[in-house]
């Protein structure tokens, strides 16, 4: 399989960072889940928002070390603003590295919302769907670039594999 940066999208609660990990299980690509930078710096005392900015800074700046070394990479971060795909497509380009886009998504907003609560989160993610609606900033869109969109009530066994065709050949 070629290098690759994966830039994985979707809600809170619909399945990035377990089909993340389980497709750097399977390819040994790195996992960067943005949450991870975000936390720490809203338990410093930055606001949601300001934390926010910040966290995508440094999120990117390992990124771009990592693909500089030349790992494939996964990028865990919902993906919903147009700056967050355009730099990953740079950052890909830049490092001579396949560019590719999964959304997770979850039709079923029962399941989506028993996911939040029931999972163990960080102070950066959300209790609910209804408090992962209120987090929401202006500028939010649709992706319109090229990417997969998985249907994460699927069995993670169905929705690997398709992760995995999809990262080999860039057909969705």
């Amino acid at each position: 399989m070629q290098r690759f940066l994966l830039q994985m999208a979707g809600e809170a609660g619909t399945g990035k960072s377990t089909l993340a990990r389980a497709i750097g299980s399977v390819t040994g690509a790195v996992v960067l889940d943005r949450d991870y930078f975000k936390a720490p710096l809203m338990e410093e005392g930055l606001s949601f928002q300001e934390a926010g900015g910040l966290s995508y800074a440094v999120f990117f700046s390992v990124a771009k070390s990592l693909l500089m070394q030349e790992r494939s990479l996964i990028l865990d971060s919902a993906a919903f603003y147009p700056d967050i795909i355009e730099r990953g497509e740079r950052l890909a380009a830049a490092a001579g590295a396949a560019y590719r886009v999964i959304e997770c998504w979850l039709p079923d907003a029962a399941e989506h919302d028993r996911r939040l609560q029931e999972r163990e989160r960080l102070v950066s993610q959300p209790v609910s769907l209804t408090a992962a609606v209120a987090e929401v900033k202006p500028g939010k869109t649709a992706l319109t670039c090229p990417h997969l969109r998985l249907d994460t009530t699927m069995s993670m066994t169905s929705v690997l594999a398709r992760a995995l065709t999809y990262l080999s050949d860039g057909q969705g």
